[in-house]
């Protein structure tokens, strides 16, 4: 058995503790991406690093990791697609925010944002509209609607 002198095991002590300070503080955390709604941007076993934030700091086209808005125990990873204050719409499969297509440089070519249930939505003061990459495989804010701020974990700001 390999012997691992006291200096050392203090050292990555202190460092696993400050790891998961970090992830019950708020500050920081680590989330593994499970399944493919996200694709292409993030596949499945891709692992994102966040910062809380305020919601004022969270801008369209950020990922955020928030926990699920009907139930407990999911977590997702989603696109910021609109903000406090702005209107919603998915016509002819385009999403207008304001009246105006939003680019979606981002999305796989030929991808569809399907509609289900309503197709316009206006999202409250502390709330955000989040959509996954792979629109056909993500559950998002087209089944929940606008998502309430408290759900919201962190900003992704690294991969």
């Amino acid at each position: 058995m390999k012997h691992i002198s006291r200096r050392r095991f203090v050292l990555v002590s202190s460092i696993a503790i400050s790891v998961i300070a970090c992830g019950v503080t708020g500050q920081r955390g680590r989330y593994k991406i499970l399944g493919p709604s996200n694709e292409p941007t993030y596949s499945d076993g891709d692992w994102l690093i966040t910062d809380k934030v305020d919601l004022s700091d969270i801008k369209r086209g950020d990922f955020v990791v928030l926990d699920n808005p009907v139930g407990e125990g999911i977590i997702h990873a989603k696109r910021v697609i609109a903000l406090p204050g702005e209107k919603i719409e998915i016509v002819s499969s385009k999403v207008m925010v304001d009246g105006k297509e939003l680019e979606e440089n981002y999305l796989a070519a030929g991808t569809v944002t399907g509609q289900f249930g309503s197709t316009s939505w206006t999202v409250g003061t502390n709330e955000l509209f989040v959509m996954g990459d792979n629109r056909a495989a993500s559950q998002d804010s087209r089944f929940w609607g606008p998502l309430d701020y408290k759900l919201v974990r962190g900003r992704v700001i690294k991969e």
